[in-house]
């Protein structure tokens, strides 16, 4: 049995640092709004909150200090803040693991340099990032960073004893026991804080199916809008929407956008939350044919609102009624069966509680 962590304790400590990976800056993504969030969270709770990089962390914490790390799957900045942390500190680390099998199947859909990498990893992905990491230290001639890809392992496994762990799931947990062991100092719940509900945009919209997120290679939008014009849904009174910013592959991006263009699927770019969440509550049906997630926080949104929802099998996710997940492999211009029911039933769904 896990305990669920308590966000108000953070109140007890002199002063709390979020630390998130020195870009967070400026490429916005799932970790630097699910930090933001907790910190909102814990503020409300009279925390002292700082949610930094590396470059704006003090040199030497206090033992009344606390540290909130992120991400065991490229631990370099986690691993320099704990270095950072006073002995008697308390050290908590929200590991935003992925699922093994998810990264392995990505690992065989990249393409230039990337392609070279999986290949050279022989698609594993702690070689994977490993090498990513090398390849990142090289360019910026970060020799600590260096170090901490060459020892990947190591860093990872000293994360993992030195901190408390936070999980969204008991199948994150395990997934994490299994790989790199139990951890010694324990581990607590804190499943991602899903934004309040936002009312769907006013009448005389028509039906549609939204396929949200930043568009890269790893959210797979490309192969779900291809499935979803085989099935002909304009045919079927349902437009499709491709909503997200690019992504760091142009080339993917571009593609996206030019088959959306070509095949009458409305692109709408990066949305403001204020128009984002409405448009997740009017859908009816939300898809995402990522390769892996931990637990996406549109999803839990839409599974939170009981919006109908078409996901990955490759990640965190309990059972709901208005949620199906399908493996990312099967979208493309050839859909499986799998992903044509799942999107049927989801459908009926949704027409089922419109008539009710």
């Amino acid at each position: 049995m896990v305990a669920f962590f308590d966000i108000t304790s953070l109140a007890a400590y002199r002063h709390c640092y979020f630390v998130l990976r020195s870009d967070h800056a400026t490429k916005p993504g799932g970790d630097v709004d699910l930090a933001r969030q907790i910190g909102r969270s814990a503020e409300a709770a009279g925390a002292t909150v700082s949610i930094v990089g590396i470059k704006d962390l003090p040199a030497a914490l206090e033992a009344q200090d606390l540290l909130f790390l992120f991400n065991i799957d490229r631990p370099y900045d986690a691993a320099t803040a704990l270095g950072r942390a006073h002995p008697d500190g308390r050290a908590l680390l929200y590991p935003l693991h992925h699922p093994n099998k998810g990264v392995r199947k990505y690992l065989t859909q990249v393409h230039g340099p990337k392609r070279l990498l999986s290949a050279i990893a022989g698609g594993r992905p702690d070689r994977y990032e490993a090498m990513v990491d090398t390849a990142k230290a090289v360019r910026t001639l970060d020799i600590g960073r260096l170090r901490a890809a060459i020892g990947r392992g190591r860093v990872i496994a000293g994360l993992i004893e030195r901190c408390e762990l936070l999980v969204t799931s008991t199948a994150e947990l395990a997934e994490i026991s299994k790989r790199y062991g139990v951890p010694p100092r324990g581990a607590w719940l804190l499943p991602h804080p899903v934004a309040a509900y936002v009312s769907a945009v006013g009448q005389g919209v028509p039906r549609y199916i939204l396929v949200p997120g930043r568009i890269e290679p790893r959210k797979n939008q490309l192969a779900a809008l291809q499935a979803l014009a085989s099935m002909n849904m304009r045919e079927h009174g349902y437009e499709v929407v491709l909503a997200g910013g690019k992504g760091s592959d142009t080339a993917y991006f571009r593609s996206s956008i030019d088959f959306a263009l070509a095949n009458g699927i409305i692109y709408v770019s990066q949305l403001p939350k204020s128009l984002f969440f409405p448009a997740v509550s009017g859908a009816a049906l939300v898809i995402n044919a990522s390769f892996f997630e931990v637990t996406s926080l549109i999803d839990l949104y839409a599974i939170e609102n009981k919006v109908p929802l078409v996901t990955t099998t490759h990640g965190y996710y309990d059972p709901a009624p208005a949620l199906r997940q399908v493996d990312p492999e099967f979208w493309g211009p050839s859909p499986t069966i799998e992903v044509v029911d799942a999107i049927k039933a989801m459908l009926t769904l949704t027409e089922c509680t419109a008539r009710a």
